[in-house]
């Protein structure tokens, strides 16, 4: 499992979401919180990321938020990894 600090949403094709790489997983979610803990952004599909906005299509300012990553796999079990991701515009 990898998930980046940081992030530019911005369009020019690069970092342009936060996106989680993760190999041999059996079950996976992402889900991203602001620094209040309202819930922004939520995925099963390891292949989506989020974009930088809210919930209603706005983009989200330059800030720090918070995520939460559960995945596992028979073999290894159940785990959780929670963390921050920076905007920087």
């Amino acid at each position: 499992l990898y998930t980046p600090d940081i992030f530019s949403p911005n369009g020019d094709g690069v970092n342009d979401s936060f996106s989680v790489s993760i190999v041999g997983a059996d079950f996976f979610e992402l889900t991203v919180f602001d620094r209040w803990g309202h819930q922004l952004f939520s995925t099963k599909n390891p292949k989506e990321g989020w974009g930088g906005t809210y919930p209603n299509g706005t983009e989200a300012p330059q800030d720090v938020y918070m995520y939460k990553v559960l995945f596992g796999s028979e073999e290894a079990g159940d785990k959780i990894k929670v963390g921050k991701v920076a905007i920087v515009k």
